[in-house]
């Protein structure tokens, strides 16, 4: 007879940051059978620059990686206090330095393709990759999940963890079902349908590398060479750091219009434009942004996106992670930590002896108690922190017009602002959340056994 294989199976749908870290988590796989579908040929990281926190520090630390991941930095990294940003209000000549925020350690930069790099290292060869699988669909049943693929591919699972990002297939399925549940119980369906399809935020970013060899023979002396810094102004904002050990500069030049929010955005969300109309954007800015912006070759312009607070993250067998679930503006630095938050959280559930086939839809809805609102908060509050760079935050009510020059301590105040909708970056751990997790499990456990 032939032996047949009872472990747990998992489908994790989607090859970035979220569904990485949940495979790398997962450890050696020995009580899990584990299939990867990523939807790309290759498994490559688009974009450039990607930040991450003490939270996810922690948790790198935790997974035996922060080895690997410190031979990519600028510098070694320390527990004292580092400059995280200086922060700077461009839109004038000369522009001034008003605040420098210093945090344990700073922000942790890498670029998106070393970290990818890192992460499918560590990953155990026995976790399976299936590449040019892109979800179409899948079919929750009582004991499994039927995923279908735009390849013509099918697989079934006992468990579907999506991390197929911001336009996720899953989420598209998760929401409709629900919101047909919803119907047939005579409920408003509005909070699931409205959460299907992302949102343009009113802000486009332009996005490029420079060289940092070229921006020293500019200026020799730029600040963005050794300090991460914001330049703010009306309507408008930059964030620009050193990577790759410091080889290049990752430069994002954002531009807003709050009456666009929430409107369909009909063009392509990334196109390339001519460096003429990125420093048209800025032609009344200090001259170091203008030494800054002109040595960004290949300027992008990505349609900043985002998705409405999702009323869950989970269905009885489907589990949505990082950007499927959460999709926030990157005006914290944090979508990439809270991919791998969730990612984290959830492999302590599912890697556990007592996560069984039966007992699947009760973890998941541990996870959600857990993650959801957590992460639904750190949205709102990356969405509020842009409007603070463009000097749009509530102390200004939106009034404040283009070129209205602002006083020292209105900066201060929305600095005041800024930090305090900040600090669940340095004031929580991460560790907190997996450890309450577990411990629902055993209490859920433990009522099965009373």
């Amino acid at each position: 007879m032939d032996n047949i294989d009872t472990r747990l199976s998992v489908a994790i749908v989607g090859g970035g940051i979220g569904g990485l870290m949940f495979a790398l988590a997962l450890g050696d796989c020995k009580s899990l059978q584990v299939q990867l579908y990523e939807a790309a040929p290759m498994l490559t990281e688009s974009g450039a620059g990607i930040t991450i926190w003490e939270r996810g520090w922690e948790i790198m630390g935790r997974l035996g990686i922060q080895h690997d991941l410190e031979d990519l930095l600028q510098s070694p990294r320390s527990d004292s206090e580092a400059l995280t940003f200086e922060f700077r209000k461009g839109d004038q000549e000369p522009g001034v330095s008003f605040y420098q925020l210093f945090l344990k350690g700073g922000p942790i930069n890498f670029h998106r393709t070393d970290l990818q790099k890192i992460l499918i290292k560590n990953i155990s060869p026995a976790c399976r990759f299936n590449l040019s699988h892109r979800l179409s669909s899948y079919t929750e049943r009582e004991d499994r999940v039927d995923l279908k693929f735009e390849n013509g591919a099918s697989a079934t699972c006992d468990l579907l963890v999506a991390g197929d990002g911001i336009k996720s297939a899953a989420r598209r399925v998760m929401m409709e079902n629900k919101a047909k549940a919803a119907r047939a119980s005579g409920v408003d369906p509005t909070q699931y349908l409205e959460c299907i399809h992302p949102c343009f935020t009113g802000t486009v970013g332009y996005r490029g590398l420079v060289e940092s060899s070229a921006l020293r023979g500019r200026m020799p002396d730029h600040r963005t060479l050794t300090r991460p810094t914001q330049y703010w102004g009306k309507n408008k904002h930059i964030v620009a750091y050193p990577i790759a050990q410091g080889r290049f500069i990752n430069v994002v030049a954002y531009c807003s219009d709050q009456h666009t929010e929430g409107t369909v955005y009909d063009r392509p969300w990334k196109v390339a434009v001519t460096k003429d109309e990125l420093r048209h954007e800025y032609e009344t800015w200090e001259h170091e942004v203008a030494v800054l912006l002109s040595c960004i070759d290949a300027p992008t312009k990505w349609a900043i996106h985002s998705l409405r607070p999702l009323p869950t993250y989970v269905s009885s067998r489907v589990a949505l992670i990082g950007d499927a679930a959460h999709a926030m503006t990157p005006h914290q630095g944090a979508g990439a930590s809270q991919a791998i938050e969730d990612a984290y959280v959830l492999a302590a559930l599912v890697s556990d002896p007592r996560c069984t086939v039966s007992s699947i839809p009760e973890v998941l809805r541990i996870y959600n108690d857990v993650r959801q609102p957590f992460a639904n908060h750190v949205q709102e509050a990356s969405r509020l922190q842009g409007l603070c760079y463009e000097l749009n935050g509530p102390r200004f009510a939106h009034t404040l017009p283009v070129g209205q020059s602002v006083t020292p301590e209105a900066l201060r105040e929305i600095i005041a602002d800024l930090i305090e909708g900040w600090k669940w970056q340095w004031t929580r751990s991460a560790e907190t959340q997996k450890e309450r997790a577990l411990s629902e499990l055993d209490n859920l456990n433990n009522a099965r056994i009373g």
